[in-house]
């Protein structure tokens, strides 16, 4: 027996539902009758006979989630057109295999998957990078990865391969002078992929590079025209967005719906365990009011220009590889005269752009490792965590290469997006309640932004500088050329100023649970947690706080503390 789950977007199309999601289930080798019709599922049922691929997930219905019936068992693959919505995989028995786009459905059907896997507990508390792709808070329940496609039947191993694994067809691209309008238009159809059947589209803008290039582009195609979405807030001149918004807006002709720190404050506890798992950032306060406005308007998808960070930025590292090949001058004047958000000093600079990436080599990988391991340690971790830390296997991302094929800078692309990202949009989606795209992280624009030559990236001694030349005549001059970016902290810390300051959440500091897991040393993280409640200090970030409050309100919640308590 099979039993598959799949959140349902819009009205039931079932008979039977559970909560939000569809129930089914068939025989082994049997096609339900229910299946039939092009209707079942929100994002689709396909047959399907061929090798799975991007193309061939690019074909079945829906961008996110693929079921597809297959050698008596079941073809599930995750994410295309810029989303990766989850799919979570149990055996409660070694007959049958129950598959969700939701964990919290699994976990509320199957108690005995509710056993801790404490190695993802322990990673996720630490941010660590090396949590691995399939993992969730549970032992009896996987996840299908991004990238992946998992066949599934009952009495037999899993079957798992990678859509990413074959080599990228195109060769790198020439830097022929063509470059900015190819990138233009590759984002065109990104952006086109991602809203296409939608009627209403809502872009997320800040007066950022990405999210202006993907609304003035949508705007460009003469889609009807989009709602723009701003959380606006007030940051440091060097972090703040709200001048260059304002002018994307006069330029474009729109007005962005607003939404203010103290819109997310009411949601912060709520934002802390979100569908039976920790909450992944404190980002994610703002979803509740983006659906809201989406749901007044009638949005079918909100687009955001996540992606162009890890896709379009350019490495001023490479430099240091220039060097190495020789090109020592044009090296260091083009480290000291690159142009971003960027801000190091003179020497700053030559440090991380050219002597880092030419000392790398050189140094030892055990060496390596032992440092990482020790960076990678918090100052409050219990003995349990830092025995994961020190397990926990260390991908090492070295400098890039100017002379990488397209196949690696993909991967490195996909590594640097990482699980993180996507689980915490589809913790976005849950909250808000709205479908999430990113056309700068769709696999196809990935692809071809894995042939850009890399150096072309840094266009004009600008960090983005390819992308800023594709801009042109889109958006205004001042948000084209900004050398400034934004800085979520900001609006996270307002948000928390309007709940009444991180103490409205001193309960969870104790960590009593996590202590007794061997994970957090509670003195230690008191006075981490403590340091937090003051002035905040330049670089700081709420992710590292936030995760260890949220796995601790997770772990009570899951001991059957009621949320109000438990948050």
């Amino acid at each position: 027996m099979i039993e598959a789950i799949s959140r349902t977007w819009g009205e039931p199309r079932t008979t039977r539902s559970l909560g939000s999601a569809a129930l089914a289930s068939w025989d082994a080798g049997s096609r339900p009758p229910s299946m039939a019709g092009p209707d079942w599922l929100a994002e689709g049922w396909v047959e399907f006979d061929g090798d799975p691929s991007p193309g061939t997930l690019a074909a079945a219905r829906g961008d996110f989630v693929l079921f597809a019936l297959r050698d008596e068992g079941i073809l599930v693959a995750s994410g295309r057109a810029g989303g990766s919505r989850p799919i979570y995989v149990t055996r409660p028995t070694p007959d049958r295999v129950v598959v969700c786009t939701r964990l919290l459905p699994l976990v509320n059907l199957l108690p005995a998957a509710r056993s801790l896997d404490l190695e993802y507990l322990a990673l996720f508390v630490a941010n660590s990078a090396q949590m691995p792709a399939d993992a969730t808070p549970y032992r009896g329940i996987r996840r299908v990865p991004p990238g992946e496609v998992w066949l599934l039947r009952p009495g037999r191993p899993r079957e798992r391969w990678s859509t990413h694994a074959r080599p990228l067809p195109d060769r790198s691209l020439s830097d022929d002078g063509a470059l900015a309008e190819r990138l233009r238009k590759a984002v065109t159809d990104a952006a086109m992929r991602c809203t296409r059947d939608c009627e209403r589209v809502a872009v997320t803008v800040s007066g950022g590079l990405d999210s202006s290039f993907v609304l003035a582009l949508l705007l460009a195609e003469g889609r009807t025209m989009p709602e723009a979405i701003a959380c606006e807030f007030d940051a440091p001149p060097w972090h703040d967005d709200r001048s260059y918004l304002r002018s994307l807006e006069g330029h474009a002709n729109v007005r962005a719906h607003r939404v203010a720190p103290a819109d997310a404050a009411p949601f912060l506890a709520e934002a802390m365990v979100v569908d039976g798992a920790p909450g992944m950032s404190p980002n994610i306060v703002a979803a509740r009011r983006i659906g809201e406005i989406a749901k007044a308007h009638g949005i079918d998808v909100v687009v955001s220009g996540d992606g162009g960070d890890q896709a379009l930025d350019g490495s001023p590292r490479l430099f240091g590889d220039l060097a190495r090949r020789g090109h020592v001058l044009p090296a260091i004047e083009s480290a000291l005269r690159v142009r971003g958000a960027i801000y190091q000093n003179r020497l700053g600079r030559l440090v991380q752009f050219l002597l880092i990436p030419l000392a790398e080599p050189l140094v030892p990988q055990d060496l390596v490792a032992s440092l990482r391991t020790r960076r990678r340690t918090p100052p409050w971790a219990g003995k349990e965590l830092a025995r994961q830390l020190r397990g926990a296997a260390a991908h090492r991302d070295g400098s890039p290469r100017i002379d990488e094929s397209p196949d690696e800078r993909y991967a490195r692309v996909l590594r640097r997006v990482g699980v993180s990202w996507a689980l915490g949009r589809q913790q976005d989606e849950i909250l808000g309640g709205y479908t999430l795209r990113a056309p700068l992280l769709d696999d196809d624009f990935i692809r071809f932004a894995a042939t850009l030559p890399p150096l072309s990236l840094l266009r004009g001694d600008f960090l983005r500088g390819l992308m800023r030349e594709a801009m042109a005549g889109l958006v205004p001059d001042d948000v084209r050329f900004r050398e400034t970016k934004g800085s979520w902290f900001w609006f996270v810390h307002r948000a928390i100023e309007e709940a009444g300051g991180l103490g409205v959440l001193s309960r969870l500091a104790d960590v009593r649970m996590l202590s007794d897991l061997g994970l957090v040393e509670p003195k230690p993280f008191r006075r981490f947690f403590d340091a937090y409640a003051g002035p905040p200090a330049d670089g700081a970030n709420y992710d590292d706080v936030w995760r260890v409050l949220s796995t601790e309100a997770f772990l009570r919640q899951h001991a059957g503390e009621p949320i109000a308590r438990a948050a």
